[in-house]
């Protein structure tokens, strides 16, 4: 599997291996074949928002966009809106960043 992590939210730090082992281990479950091919790019709210315009419509920031290109698939992630999330649900952000990683696989699914 192909699984590539990008945090271009610099504002973050983010354990970008652990990301993609998760990743790998989710993608076993759901019995993806091994040349599947997934980008996760961590992004601001700013960077996402004109893409969310773009795609869905929708000229606001938003948790996760994902994109099935084919033999590849790409997930957004708003590190900015995990942090605003994880503090109204009271979860740590790697997790509320773990929860939005499952949330795009499944789009993807």
């Amino acid at each position: 599997m192909n699984i590539v992590v990008k945090n271009l939210n610099r504002r973050f730090k983010l354990n970008e291996r652990f990301i993609q082992e998760i990743v790998i281990q989710i993608l076993k479950i759901l019995k993806k074949p091994q040349d599947t091919d997934l980008d996760i790019v961590f992004l601001s709210d700013a960077a996402i928002r004109p893409l969310n315009k773009r795609y869905k419509h929708r000229d606001s920031s938003t948790d996760v966009l994902s994109f099935d290109l084919g033999a590849c698939g790409q997930i957004l992630i708003s590190s900015d809106t995990a942090l605003k999330n994880s503090k109204i649900f009271g979860v740590s952000f790697e997790e509320e960043v773990i929860l939005y990683v499952i949330h795009g696989i499944l789009h993807l699914c």
